[in-house]
């Protein structure tokens, strides 16, 4: 239940940073196993710990989604076909 009032309370508004992030939010969904494997391979023979390696998976996964959605998909005709024309 205080999750619940927290996110009505803090999510409740229009935000510019929320509204961009779920507009990528499917692009991210369509192509993160492939990122996320390419990552895993090249992490494939690493010593490292295992949160670690857990860590740069996932940022490096949502960072190359963000980014190629921000360089390759806003403004062009896939970004209109995921979310429309504004």
């Amino acid at each position: 239940m205080v999750c619940l009032i927290a996110g009505k309370a803090l999510l409740d508004s229009a935000s510019k940073s929320l509204r961009y992030i779920a507009d990528s939010s499917y692009w991210i969904y369509i192509i993160h196993l492939l990122v996320l494997w390419g990552i895993q391979f090249l992490l494939l023979d690493t010593r490292w710990n295992l949160w670690i390696e857990f860590a740069i998976a996932s940022f490096g996964t949502i960072a190359t989604g963000l980014l190629s959605y921000i360089l390759l998909v806003h403004k062009t005709p896939i970004g209109w076909m995921l979310n429309g024309k504004r």
